[in-house]
């Protein structure tokens, strides 16, 4: 059903429901603590040095 199908009171009902399920959606991702980029990949352990990257580029293309 189209809002604009909804009687004045109906679609009244409508934005406070929908303002209701935004301010518990806000509350809610406040309550997570934000993880950076870095962060999430942080289990991945330490990257590979260039050194490494080189040896592996070079088993791979057979030299």
């Amino acid at each position: 059903m189209a809002a604009h199908q909804l009687s004045p009171i109906e679609q009244l009902r409508l934005v406070r429901q929908l303002v209701g399920d935004m301010e518990a959606a806000m509350s809610a991702g406040e309550r997570q603590p934000r993880v950076s980029s870095l962060g999430a990949l942080a289990h991945l352990g330490q990257a590979p040095s260039e050194e490494e990257i080189d040896k592996v580029r070079r088993e791979m293309a057979g030299y």
